[in-house]
């Protein structure tokens, strides 16, 4: 299982979307964290993602390859 750890200014949507690159992984991504969406989440804070989560590599590469960091909170 790989993770993922959340940055300054970051939910779990943006979480999701930097490691799935769907904002759809993101109810998954609680799910296997055993947190809600709308849970506060802090800087440092570290989340599995499971091998089986479906991908949108389009979105992943763009991400990647632009080093897009998404942060919408704050």
């Amino acid at each position: 299982m790989n993770t993922i750890t959340a940055g300054q200014h970051q939910t779990l949507l943006d979480l999701a979307i930097m490691s799935c690159g769907t904002l759809e992984a993101s109810m998954a991504l609680a799910k296997i964290n055993n947190i809600s969406i709308t849970d506060a989440i802090t800087v440092g804070q570290v989340f599995t993602i499971p091998q089986d989560f479906p991908i949108d590599n389009l979105v992943l590469n763009q991400i990647q390859e632009n080093k897009i960091v998404v942060g919408t909170k704050g």
